[in-house]
């Protein structure tokens, strides 16, 4: 085996062992994955030590680009993409974590909820049109069951992260409410290439983040740009400082939300609360 980075595996099994740990939810359950799959006995410890290394040296290597783009003269210059971009989408968002106290020792010590910030940056291909190529609300947001799912689990990460039993579709809305969800339409913009950056860090910090990840990509030279968030005001102060000449965008899988649970509150019937929320969230749809 060659010794790299004070580890006795090799670059190979080095990466498939990172990559485990990405991809499962726990440590213990990338071990037994590495001896099941891929024949390779690793402790559930050494596979955290060796994760929180590489993470930590990628945290690191973020945080000195991000100076660097911060600390650059003004105005800065774009970085122009080797490829053209056509249409640049940024997509903020945040999310629930458990965290522990570092340092510790062994076991859990002081475990509470805290707030991650999530980026996504999408490089897309999209089509012009001279009217709107959707101007009726989609089928997916006319879909009794997608929508209660779709509500119910935005509203479980809120709640700490808690997992909860989605509640069945009431009887009274299977028609026309529950068609069948439909595959991604024509006039969608395709994604060619992404990319995402998650912190606990502040919203000011984790701007200069977003930022520097979409000027290396050379989002701030595309054709078209946007910047998708929700209600959250840190998502709009980063839009005003960092993308300022990206249109903004409210998530609308969040507007189906606060649409659909002020409908409940209107009527008990779920027929008529239904036919309100269609009312409300097309309004809300076509602007």
């Amino acid at each position: 085996m060659l010794k790299v980075d004070g580890h006795e595996y090799s670059p190979t099994l080095y990466l498939r062992i990172l990559h485990m740990a990405s991809v499962v939810d726990g440590f213990d359950t990338a071990a037994v994955a590495l001896e099941v799959v891929g024949e390779l006995s690793v402790s559930s410890r050494q596979i955290n030590k060796l994760a929180s290394a590489a993470g930590a040296a990628m945290a690191e290597e973020r945080d000195a680009r991000t100076e660097k783009h911060v600390q650059s003269p003004l105005p800065r210059v774009a970085t122009t993409a080797e490829m053209p971009v056509d249409l640049a989408a940024v997509f903020g968002d945040g999310g629930r974590m458990r965290t522990r106290a570092p340092n510790q020792g062994s076991g859990v010590h002081q475990p509470h909820w805290r707030e991650t910030k999530n980026a996504g940056f999408h490089r897309m291909q999209s089509q012009s049109f001279d009217e709107d190529p959707q101007p009726e609300l989609p089928d997916c947001f006319r879909n009794a069951s997608y929508v209660e799912k779709l509500v119910k689990g935005l509203k479980n990460v809120r709640e700490q992260g808690r997992e909860e039993e989605v509640e069945s579709t009431p009887a009274e809305v299977e028609e026309p409410g529950n068609r069948a969800v439909p595959k991604a339409l024509s006039w969608q913009p395709e994604t060619l290439f992404r990319t995402c950056v998650s912190s606990l860090a502040e919203s000011d910090d984790f701007g200069a983040m977003m930022a520097t990840e979409a000027d290396a990509r050379g989002f701030y030279t595309a054709k078209k740009k946007a910047f998708v968030g929700d209600g959250q005001a840190y998502n709009w102060t980063i839009q005003r400082r960092w993308f300022r000449d990206f249109v903004p965008i409210a998530d609308f899988v969040h507007v189906v939300e606060y649409v659909y649970s002020a409908a409940k509150v209107v009527s008990v019937d779920a027929t008529v609360r239904w036919q309100q929320y269609l009312e409300w969230v097309s309004a809300c749809w076509q602007g």
